[in-house]
């Protein structure tokens, strides 16, 4: 198949079936599902093996360290993934802004990581150099495995993000296997080296991928000021829809509930599980987003609704399965994670409210209106910090389950409005115009 971007364009048939590239849609998303499937399951893998070997309180002091390398993973990338992203779907080339998009990902690692370290030693108990090798680790090697994908599936060529996902999968199982089973000190200090040499491993294996899928040579080039400043409003909507994620963990590390942040980690880490398919078909349709959303909103209002519908569906269907087989979770980790099962209750329903606000959100920043988004997730992020500095102390876990359903719920309403008011809004002017 051709690199051309155009070859991912619509035809007419499909323009006229009412969801523009469908059988490509479906099949991109199926594509996208099997990469993040494969890749969160070496994750759930290294995570339960994890929580094994550690327990829940070491298991605790590793998640919120990475909880906030998390945060400040949007900051590294500087939004250079979202407008590569935006280039291949407007038909720009792609080896300048995978160049950019790789250069920056590498210096804002380093400062990423870097910085977690001097907010880790006021916050966490945890080995400075284990920092480091974390923040390296998931800024460098994850930011980047991230980039491959999103590139290919902007292209309409999942499959070598399948093949990017696949490769580096490996590389986390046979580390977690050799950790658990052949290392006898088992600590986050060690498993944090294991970490930083499987990320290495799978970025040379990226950056080898794309270069053979799409002929773009890893580069260095220092980002302009126009790359910055637009990159900076996707900046604040991945910022936030992270903290959103994240930051309660690091809360609880920051109270020195690491019992507490290892049974709630464990619990969410199911529920992103299960949001695995939600997740894949966001990643398969963010192009299209773009293309639709440049020249009318209410195209891609349209388009929203529709995956909406479908979403929420399963997103129901998903709470009630977690609801129903929590208690495996225990039997999975151990009885130590047996308080997890009441966790993972209190969250199941997360992949449901996910469901009505994704594609919203994608509506606004394939209209241009990233910066509305912006201060939509930013207000909500904001909730979410305050109630869990507030709930969490008393709380434990429980506090934080309930600031995130809290902020999850807030976010939807509050994309919905800003998208049907920019509707009104684009109605009238037409209608003006005629």
């Amino acid at each position: 198949m051709s690199t051309d971007t155009n070859d991912t364009q619509p035809s007419s048939d499909e323009e006229n079936s009412g969801i523009v590239g469908a059988s490509s849609l479906g099949r991109n998303t199926s594509f996208v599902l099997v990469a993040e499937l494969s890749f969160s399951l070496g994750r759930m893998l290294t995570f339960v093996l994890l929580g094994r070997a550690l327990g829940t309180e070491d298991l605790g002091r590793y998640v919120a360290v990475l909880g906030l390398t998390q945060l400040l993973f949007p900051l590294a990338r500087v939004g250079s993934a979202h407008l590569m992203v935006r280039s291949i779907s407007r038909g720009e080339p792609f080896g300048p802004q995978w160049a950019k998009a790789t250069s920056v990902n590498l210096i804002g690692g380093v400062v990423g990581a870097a910085t977690s370290t001097l907010i880790a030693l006021v916050l966490f108990d945890v080995s400075p150099i284990t920092t480091v090798l974390i923040g390296l680790a998931q800024l460098i090697g994850l930011g980047l495995q991230q980039n491959g994908g999103m590139a290919a599936a902007a292209h309409g060529r999942a499959q070598i993000g399948l093949a990017i996902n696949g490769v580096n999968t490996v590389f986390r199982v046979v580390a977690i296997l050799i950790f658990f089973y052949w290392i006898d000190d088992q600590t986050v200090d060690v498993w944090a080296w294991f970490l930083a040499a499987t990320m290495l491993a799978g970025s040379i294996s990226t950056l080898t991928i794309v270069r053979t899928a799409f002929g773009a040579r890893p580069r260095f080039v220092v980002p302009n000021g126009t790359d910055l400043r637009m990159g900076s409003g996707f900046v604040f909507v991945d910022f936030a829809n992270t903290a959103q994620a994240d930051i309660d963990k690091v809360v609880l590390g920051g109270f020195g509930l690491n019992d507490d942040a290892g049974v709630y980690a464990a619990a969410y880490r199911v529920a992103d599980l299960a949001n695995l398919p939600l997740g894949a078909l966001v990643r398969a349709s963010y192009s299209e987003f773009f293309r639709r959303g440049s020249d009318k909103i209410s195209e891609a209002v349209r388009y929203a609704k529709k995956l909406t519908t479908f979403s929420f569906g399963y997103g129901v269907a998903v709470g009630i399965g977690l609801w129903v087989f929590a208690p495996l979770l225990e039997f999975a980790m151990g009885d130590q994670f047996a308080e997890s099962v009441t966790a993972l209750r209190w969250v199941s329903f997360v992949p449901a409210l996910r469901a009505l606000q994704v594609f919203p959100a994608n509506v606004l920043s394939g209209t241009d209106r990233q910066w509305l988004r912006a201060k939509i997730m930013s207000f909500t992020a904001a909730l979410n910090l305050v109630s869990n500095i507030v709930l969490v102390p008393e709380y434990g876990w429980r506090g934080a389950a309930i600031s995130t359903l809290l902020a999850e719920a807030v976010f939807s309403i509050a994309l919905w409005i800003a998208v049907t008011r920019a509707l009104a809004v684009e109605r009238a002017e037409t209608a003006q115009a005629n």
